[in-house]
């Protein structure tokens, strides 16, 4: 199976991407994640999140999905969890913001994301930050639930 250090995990996962089987390529790393901690989950999840891609979308949004669906745990703060895909993360990726939401709380998120000093951002980074607060915004339970049932339903284990 898959070495439990990062780096074999992505390289894994991003062989998944060369299968022509779909949904159905995903189905062994969804089994592999659910054999580890919630915290563990969401370590190899996110170090996805986090690579330069030129189109990091479907990545960025398996890997989401992913955290859904396995139920990672997120033990860093909002803060911590953001900052690193300010250079990253793909605008259309809701996935992300909706699960920071349900780990911390909607308005706790919406809170920590003010926090941000804008001034020491780029254009880009302001951008995918504003984008991050707009995917929050609309969080609900029903949403979040209907996205966690959908990535259920995608890929099995």
């Amino acid at each position: 199976m898959i070495d439990p250090n990062s780096d074999s995990f992505k390289t894994y996962f991003y062989e998944r991407f060369e299968l022509n089987n779909s949904w159905q390529a995903f189905n062994p790393v969804a089994k592999y994640l659910n054999t580890l901690k919630a915290d563990h989950r969401f370590r190899l999840l996110f170090s996805l999140m986090c690579d330069r891609h030129d189109r990091p979308y479907q990545y960025q949004k398996v890997a989401s999905g992913l955290m859904l669906k396995v139920d990672a745990s997120c033990p860093i703060s909002v803060v911590e969890a953001t900052f690193p895909l300010l250079d990253t993360i793909d605008l259309s990726v809701e996935e992300f913001p909706f699960f920071l939401a349900k780990r911390h709380g909607r308005d706790r998120v919406l809170e920590d994301l003010a926090t941000i000093d804008t001034s020491t951002l780029n254009d880009q980074q302001r951008l995918r930050l504003d984008t991050l607060i707009y995917w929050t915004r609309r969080f609900t339970d029903e949403r979040y639930e209907n996205k966690r049932r959908l990535w259920s339903s995608r890929i099995k284990g």
